[in-house]
């Protein structure tokens, strides 16, 4: 009976992996009839209600799903993965070693608004798991899920760079010379006053202190419409920036950046002044860092634009006062009003104040 265990063994084996060797070295080639993605198991049938109350509580949701099955003991990472039901964008959840995981109701939460999932509503979201052990084999990914799941409004902590210089005083945590991650997937962007009477040195830093991990670069090149692309490569202070505003974007692991002037901005569409040809301008206040126009508005819609042209133009987001590149157009109700465009933080906002 132990010669049969033994070679019941070592038949499984050898129907599961392939071996050979490469400079000494055994490598194992994996029997792809033997794998087997990691699926979900006893996901909530009822709506998920997350607690504001409670945020470092635990989420009523555990994530478990099946091992994934290469055919050996392998060390396997497991990602969940969630979208929109009606988007295929998918987000990081979590990641885990084990075959299950759990989450705060703030940390999930978070994610979820993160997601646009709307707060104070049930919604359905999808779900999946994957399943990777490194280069060894081509990562599986399991069925997809779905839930619902209702999220709670709270302000949104998003990662930032600051851009500390001569132009703020090298200060890495000025509130106002950051670029925000709102997709926390390594691209920043935002909107910066680089206005100095000084020739304009600066640095991307991550995190609100020196000693943090910081870059900077060459020398930049103005392009002939003033758009700027960087590269970021050693410790140099970037130089060669003309004074002025712009929009920042950085991909911080690519290592580039890029920054476009911006001279004005301005009110268009058909409840405005000019109408969709010409755009009502307003004016900046660098103190706030807010732009602002007194303006008598006829039924209809408007947008925000930059530089009398629609290459940047701010338009009507999900939540109420928050706006959205290339947005849809904005409802307007005839009337003088007093409308403030804000750009000092990750999303930008505007208000409209009827006199």
């Amino acid at each position: 009976m132990k010669k049969i265990k033994i070679f019941t063994l070592m038949a499984l084996v050898v129907s599961t992996l392939f071996s050979c060797k490469d400079n000494g070295k055994e490598i194992v080639e994996i029997n792809p009839d033997k794998v087997a993605a990691a699926q979900f198991v006893d996901l909530p049938t009822a709506p998920v209600i997350l607690d504001e109350n409670n945020p470092d509580g635990m989420a009523p949701i555990l994530f478990t799903w099946s091992k994934a099955q290469y055919g050996y003991a392998a060390a396997v990472t497991y990602t969940v993965q969630a979208a929109a039901a009606n988007s295929e964008v998918y987000s990081e959840i979590l990641q885990s070693s084990l075959n299950y995981n759990v989450m705060t109701n703030k940390a999930l939460n978070n994610k979820l608004l993160g997601m646009k999932i709307k707060a104070n509503e049930v919604s359905n979201i999808k779900l999946r798991v994957i399943s990777s052990i490194g280069k060894s084999y081509r990562d599986t990914i399991s069925q997809v899920r779905q839930i619902a799941i209702r999220p709670y409004k709270t302000v949104i902590v998003y990662p930032s760079l600051g851009l500390p210089g001569n132009y703020q005083g090298w200060s890495p945590g000025n509130e106002a010379t950051r670029i925000y991650s709102t997709a926390n997937n390594g691209k920043y962007e935002g909107w910066i006053d680089f206005t100095s009477s000084d020739a304009i040195e600066f640095k991307f830093i991550d995190g609100f202190e020196w000693g943090k991990p910081d870059k900077g670069g060459p020398a930049v090149t103005p392009e002939s419409n003033g758009t700027i692309n960087g590269t970021l490569a050693g410790g140099d202070n970037i130089k060669g920036v003309p004074s002025g505003y712009y929009r920042v974007e950085c991909n911080w692991t690519g290592n580039t950046f890029k920054m476009t002037p911006i001279s004005t901005w301005g009110l268009i569409g058909s409840a405005t002044p000019g109408g969709w040809d010409n755009s009502t301008a307003l004016r900046y206040d660098k103190a706030t860092n807010v732009w602002t126009v007194d303006v008598t508005l006829t039924a209809g819609e408007f947008k925000f634009r930059a530089n009398n042209g629609w290459d940047i133009n701010l338009g009507k987001s999900e939540e109420d006062g928050e706006l959205s590149l290339g947005g849809g157009n904005l409802p307007a109700t005839a009337g003088n009003y007093t409308i403030k465009l804000m750009l000092g933080g990750a999303i930008p906002m505007y208000e409209m104040i009827k006199k």
